[in-house]
């Protein structure tokens, strides 16, 4: 298995455990990420891929833009924008997931009404 296929499958991994309905589904997933995990640092510690593929050439290590080798001057970017993080809370009432506290309370309360 090559270093490309480990990490899809650790990606796949990951993804099914944010869709896992129950714990004990979540964390066989996550058992499974953490033993993918290991064999991607067990792959690249033997040096079969190193972390980062080396630019040849003259090309300087601030240029350096992925990891196809692809090079471009940093300079004139000045109308790039930033980078932005931001964290999203989500609220799961059952099968549905709302980012508005006040929209999951009332889907909540509207399951709570139709229950027998």
């Amino acid at each position: 298995m090559d270093l490309n296929e480990l990490l899809h499958r650790q990606q796949v991994a990951l993804m099914k455990a944010d869709l896992a309905d129950d714990c004990s589904s979540r964390e066989a997933h996550l058992a499974e990420v953490a033993d993918y995990a290991g064999s991607i640092a067990d792959l690249r510690q033997a040096k079969a891929a190193p972390p980062y593929p080396a630019p040849s050439g003259n090309a300087r290590l601030d240029e350096w833009v992925d990891d196809g080798g692809a090079t471009q001057s940093l300079s004139g970017m000045v109308n790039v924008p930033p980078l932005v993080t931001k964290t999203i809370i989500e609220y799961h009432v059952g099968t549905n997931r709302y980012t508005d506290l006040a929209h999951a309370m009332a889907e909540r309360a509207r399951l709570a009404v139709q229950a027998p």
